[in-house]
């Protein structure tokens, strides 16, 4: 079983996809999603892609954690 850093993560995928251009890696707690989104339609407004793919991923193997969030 081969271990993958999570700040490589992004750019094993934008390889094995043959996509072209920057690949990010993002992790500000609850907001990463939303933030890469923002990242990527600013980028798109400013000129400095065409287009991009935004993922956001969040799991949670202890229900405490949720349960915490939830009170």
């Amino acid at each position: 079983m081969r271990l993958v850093a999570h700040s490589v993560l992004a750019h094993r995928i934008t390889y094995f996809l043959q996509l072209k251009g920057p690949s990010v890696a993002l992790d500000s707690a609850c907001s990463s999603s939303l933030f890469a989104l923002e990242h990527a339609y600013k980028s798109i407004q400013l000129g400095e892609c065409d287009n991009a793919i935004v993922v956001g991923t969040n799991i949670v193997l202890n229900q405490n954690v949720t349960t915490q969030f939830v009170k």
